[in-house]
């Protein structure tokens, strides 16, 4: 419902405010916290702050040490301060600290007066129209209005400059309370749809990993595989070393510096970021003949496969299946089965269903870091059924994955739209294009 009376205001993005709020810069209504760490840095919790989660500690993000040795410089802040991202601003990351703690000193820390509930502010500042006001104002190398700017920042200076619609501080905080109750209904279906994408996910990873060590037909006789992660496995199938019926390499970087290597290439040229999707449909980046001829750039065939063999992320031993002739860098390692007696589809999902096996083999290698080498990939035992019962069990979990993805696609995008109708609520209220106070009431 909107309230009884409006009047106009003087913005860009905002035609009219309740009659009794106010149109205000917030200057007056915050003050910069410059307090250091210092001596405390040890006891002090390091928070961060993202878009979506808005302020909570690091450790409970990442278990990457702060780049900095020397946290005395970060800046404190205490329990209710509303900590701003000055380079992600422009994207929501702010939030109100729920503790008090340390943040990194390109942080704006801001302690809101009694006229400004932190919560609130938080609100204002990721609603669209700011977001908007936050990007004309943003410092950096290149242009706002285009979107080109490089390490962009926002000065606090510049925030207090924004005007924002501002209600009585009663009236913040009984529209926070009806906007708790609203998003908490909405955050109950988003929590049951992300449940049921991770079941889905759960279910996706069951079907391939029984098709491709039981197979399909359930009465079939077993034995040991003689392969511990393996276990039993239909008595006919073998399991021989994948390198016995496929060849194994990988690729490399040719010199950016040299021109002829990249300038009008017409070769795609695929990096590790590619293996993260069931297959491989396009590239963005090309090389010339001369590097394929000059650098160790094998011409990998379609129907390879391709295996992530770096990153600390996901990336590392994951596998995809490439749909057109390409090359590689050294980061990935392509398989190209013998197709005689290999189905590429069958070999997807076996290697897929290896993941876990692949990232141990990756840390047994030594590195720090941890990385697959090509030696392992063509040592690693693989179930070898018949090509006819490959190719049904290809088939089987093609149809199989049909239906649990076409569900979690639904699912996906429910989260999206009840996400959406979450900010255009919270954004509605505090700009008072609706009073949730009715609707709650």
């Amino acid at each position: 419902m909107r309230y009884d009376s409006y009047v106009p205001v003087d913005s860009a993005w905002l035609q009219e405010i309740p009659s009794h709020w106010n149109y205000t810069r917030p200057w007056p209504h915050f003050k910069v916290v410059e307090d250091r760490a210092g001596s405390r840095a040890e006891s002090l919790e390091l928070m961060s702050v993202s878009q979506r989660l808005g302020v909570v500690p690091r450790a409970t993000i990442s278990d990457k040490e702060p780049r900095a040795d020397d946290l005395s410089n970060y800046r404190r802040c205490r329990a209710g301060d509303v900590i701003v991202n000055r380079m992600s601003a422009y994207q929501g990351a702010v939030g109100v600290s729920p503790q008090d703690g340390m943040v990194s000193p390109d942080y704006l820390v801001l302690r809101c007066s009694e006229r400004l509930q932190p919560q609130f502010f938080v609100h204002l500042l990721k609603s669209p129209g700011i977001i908007g006001e936050i990007v004309l104002r943003l410092r950096g190398i290149g242009s706002p209005g285009a979107g080109t700017v490089r390490t962009p920042r926002i000065g606090a200076a510049e925030l207090g400059q924004i005007s924002i619609p501002l209600p009585p501080i009663s009236e913040q905080n009984s529209t926070l309370r009806a906007l708790d109750d609203e998003t908490a209904q909405i955050d109950d279906l988003i929590g049951k749809q992300e449940r049921l994408i991770e079941l889905l996910t759960e279910k996706r990873q069951a079907v391939i990993a029984h098709a491709v060590t039981k197979g399909l037909d359930p009465t079939a006789p077993t034995k040991p595989s003689g392969i511990p992660w393996l276990g039993e496995v239909p008595s006919h199938w073998t399991v021989p070393q994948l390198g016995m019926h496929a060849r194994v390499g990988n690729g490399s970087t040719p010199n950016r510096d040299t021109a002829e290597y990249w300038s009008g290439g017409e070769i795609p040229w695929l990096n590790s970021s590619h293996v993260n999707r069931d297959e491989i449909t396009d590239a963005d980046q090309f090389v010339s003949e001369a590097a394929t001829a000059e650098c160790h750039l094998p011409l990998v065939g379609a129907e390879s496969l391709l295996i992530g063999l770096t990153g600390q992320g996901r990336t590392r031993g994951m596998t995809s299946i490439l749909r057109f002739p390409a090359t590689i860098n050294q980061h990935v390692a392509y398989v190209t089965p013998e197709t005689s007696v290999w189905n590429p589809e069958y070999l997807l999902w076996f290697l897929r269903s290896s993941y876990d096996r692949l990232r141990e083999l990756s840390d047994e290698n030594g590195s720090t870091k941890g990385a697959l080498t090509c030696t392992a990939v063509k040592k690693l035992n693989v179930t070898f059924p018949p090509l006819s019962e490959q190719n049904a069990i290809a088939a089987n979990i093609s149809e199989q994955l049909a239906g649990l993805d076409r569900i979690a696609a639904a699912s996906t995008a429910a989260v999206e739209l009840l996400r959406e109708r979450r900010s255009a609520l919270i954004s509605a209220a505090v700009t008072g294009k609706i009073d949730v106070r009715k609707e709650a009431s």
